[in-house]
C-alpha cells in the first residue's frame, strides 16, 4: 500500500521577523509601562516611586 501521508508543509508567514519582533516589542512596553504606572499610583510597592517614575518616564520615550 502507497504512504499516503501528506508532505511536511512550511508555515506562512504574514509578517516579517523584524514586524514580529516590533510588534513583541511594543506589547511588553506597554505592559511595562502598566506595571509602572500602578506602581506609581501605589497599587503596589516593588521598585519604589523614583524608580518606577523613572523608569515610567524612559519607557515612554522609547
Amino acid at each position: 500500500m502507497a504512504d499516503t501521508a501528506a508532505p511536511k508543509s512550511r508555515g506562512v508567514y504574514l509578517f516579517t521577523g523584524f514586524e514580529r519582533f516590533w510588534h513583541r516589542f511594543q506589547a511588553a512596553l506597554i505592559s511595562f509601562l502598566l506595571l509602572a504606572g500602578l506602581e506609581i499610583h501605589g497599587f503596589y510597592d516593588l521598585l519604589g516611586f523614583e524608580r518606577a517614575l523613572d523608569l515610567h518616564v524612559l519607557a515612554g520615550f522609547a
